[in-house]
């Protein structure tokens, strides 16, 4: 689909494995960005390593078991986007310019 999607979401769950993220707080943008970039410093990391951002804030009032499934959630999204990136890479041959704004872009070819 050649979209761009807006999704306004009450549970964690639907936004979580998401490209990118808007976190409001009062009608104000406070936070931008992949979800797992916004909850964990390193891709090593095997928790919520950002328990000041918004994001994180909201996922740890979750409790214990269901935090831990949103982080596994989105790192595993944040790592699938990054092997699909590196493929599209890969697949270029040398001497290739490969320039890649979005998922979206590419279903146009």
């Amino acid at each position: 689909m050649d979209c761009t999607v807006f999704t306004i979401a009450h549970r964690l769950a639907t936004i979580i494995a998401d490209d990118k993220v808007v976190v409001m707080d009062q009608g104000k943008v406070v936070e931008f960005g992949e979800p797992f970039n916004l909850i964990a410093n390193d891709v090593s990391d095997n928790g919520i390593t950002k328990p000041e951002g918004h994001l994180a804030s909201m996922i740890l009032e979750t409790g214990d078991e269901s935090s831990r499934a949103l982080f596994v959630s989105a790192k595993r999204a944040y790592l699938k986007r990054r092997e699909s990136q590196k493929e599209e890479v890969s697949d270029a041959s040398e001497g290739d310019i490969v320039i890649e704004l979005n998922q979206d872009d590419k279903k146009k070819e």
